[in-house]
């Protein structure tokens, strides 16, 4: 085999420097998010979802991403321009859950998908031994006890004044703090700024403080953290349990509407007092 000559060489090497030099700036345009679009680049962010159930469909701008199971509970998608996206999260016996998210350049937004069973089990509590109907849940004297102590025990809210909260939290969890004020229910973040999550980004350069769940549509009248979003209750229409997301659209569903119930979180379990009766709300 002959050797190249010495024009050939060099025209391959001019070739491979012509490449390398192409390549490289589009690798690294790629790498920071940048995406060709007809005649220039554009650049591109991406989505995150998180899913707590098996047998869920990701959308994205109507278009599937995926279905999740036992061992996949998260899709992240890129490539995507910037602006607003319609994720939604459907699963069989569930509420369908659709959140709008904003899409910035270089930036992953994320989001977890709150799922609500369209069926929830309500029975009324009865103090018995043995087996019971599938509409009442038989307690010992003890417990029973506790659930008429626990509705004794008197919700802390007071109205604002000049504009200052002067009531305390109803409930706290993980940097998050539930208040009750002028019959409206707000969810306040108390660590630094820095580490807001993303449900308190309307996008992900743009967070707030706090924000409203409930506001002015009926008087709120206690609140909590439940089954990974907030339960509250309201004099006009009952029991409601609510996503905690500034972002539109949150998920509201009614629990028990009946005017006038009370709840309180008892040991884990969602109690209802309506009148004189107890009721236990499970199924989530």
């Amino acid at each position: 085999m002959k050797p190249l000559s010495r024009r050939t060489r060099f025209i391959y090497l001019a070739v491979s420097i012509t490449a390398f030099l192409f390549t490289v700036p589009v690798a690294v345009f790629y790498a920071s998010g940048y995406r060709f679009n007809g005649l220039s680049f554009v650049e591109t962010g991406g989505v995150y979802v998180s899913v707590p159930l098996s047998d869920a469909s990701v959308f994205i701008n109507g278009k599937e991403e995926g279905v999740s199971s036992l061992f996949t509970r998260s899709f992240y998608t890129d490539n995507l321009i910037a602006g607003t996206y319609a994720v939604q999260v459907s699963r069989e016996g569930y509420y369908p859950w659709v959140k709008k998210l904003t899409v910035e350049a270089r930036i992953v937004t994320d989001v977890f998908a709150f799922l609500v069973p369209q069926s929830t089990l309500i029975r009324e509590i009865e103090i018995r031994e043995g087996d019971t109907a599938s509409t009442t849940r038989a307690v010992s004297k003890n417990e029973y006890n506790a659930f008429v102590k626990a509705f004794a025990r008197k919700i802390v809210s007071a109205p604002t004044q000049g504009g200052v909260a002067t009531s305390t939290p109803v409930d706290t969890r993980a940097g998050a703090e539930l208040y009750v004020e002028d019959g409206n229910l707000i969810v306040r973040w108390m660590k630094d700024s820095q580490s807001v999550p993303s449900s308190f980004c309307i996008k992900p350069s743009s967070c707030v403080q706090e924000f409203f769940i409930e506001k002015g549509r009926e008087t709120t009248t206690n609140a909590q953290f439940f089954a990974g979003g907030v339960v509250y209750s309201t004099k006009e229409s009952g029991i409601f349990l609510a996503e905690n997301d500034v972002r539109p659209v949150p998920l509201v569903v009614p629990l028990y509407s009946r005017p006038g119930a009370q709840f309180r979180i008892v040991n884990g379990a969602l109690i209802v007092k309506d009148g004189l009766s107890f009721y236990d709300i499970s199924g989530f």
